[in-house]
């Protein structure tokens, strides 16, 4: 079994996900490494065991065929 603070994060993120009706999303640390064209903010959200307010993205679909 796989347990620590990474893979806690992961799984809230994942929660985000699945309640905004997103296929995926990343936190801000990831979202700057992508272009700024390939992301939308959903919000700041508190994150169940992660200290501070957490801004999560939506990855926006680089072909119209992929939508969300």
């Amino acid at each position: 079994m796989v347990v620590g603070p990474t893979v806690n994060f992961i799984s809230r993120l994942e929660a985000v996900a699945k309640s905004m009706d997103q296929s995926a999303v990343c936190s801000r640390e990831m979202a700057a490494f992508v272009p700024a064209d390939t992301i939308r903010p959903l919000g700041n959200f508190v994150l169940q065991g992660i200290p501070n307010e957490q801004t999560i993205f939506s990855l926006v679909p680089l072909h119209p065929q992929f939508g969300e």
